[in-house]
């Protein structure tokens, strides 16, 4: 599960992600770098995504090394996706479940149940990244950047479990 390194508002990772994130409004050129990632390794020729690894790196010695960097990888380019609201996080504190399956501009869920059941599918976070960029523009670029990146840092069986829960009883 998730016992080490947990993006949320009231913790390290979550601190140094909003950080990170903020500064990317000083930073548009890494930001427009990171969103026109066609795959997650593509971030690793940006520099914003490794002040966010090293960042994360030091803080949490535990996730040291390949298992944070090919997460991080993946992490970076979606969460930069993610529209700066001027000093508030996006998505209004909603899991990304709950926003896919809320209602969008008079459609019935902002993400069609096909959509979601092809999203629960995958088995990497590799196969994850391109059907979330297209999640993240159905939802007007408008989630939150904690729930987002927990999720696809964590991504397994677990979470996929968290996912169906969360979408159909919404």
């Amino acid at each position: 599960m998730n016992d080490g390194l947990n993006f949320k508002l009231d913790n390290k990772a979550g601190e140094i992600l909003r950080e990170w994130w903020v500064g990317l409004e000083n930073n548009k050129g890494d930001r427009a770098a990171l969103q026109r990632c066609g795959e997650p390794l593509d971030a690793a020729f940006v520099p914003a995504y490794h002040w966010l690894f090293y960042k994360l790196s030091e803080q949490f010695s535990a996730e040291k090394g390949r298992k944070l960097r090919e997460r991080i990888l993946c992490v970076a380019p979606l969460v930069a996706a993610v529209k700066w609201q001027g000093g508030q996080d996006s998505g209004s504190g909603k899991s990304l479940p709950v926003q896919m399956a809320s209602p969008l501009k008079g459609r019935q869920s902002a993400v069609s149940d096909l959509r979601f059941r092809r999203l629960l599918q995958c088995q990497s976070r590799d196969d994850l990244f391109p059907h979330l960029r297209r999640v993240i523009r159905l939802l007007d670029k408008r989630v939150d950047i904690y729930h987002l990146a927990d999720d696809v840092y964590w991504w397994g069986d677990h979470r996929k479990r968290d996912w169906a829960h969360g979408y159909y009883q919404t």
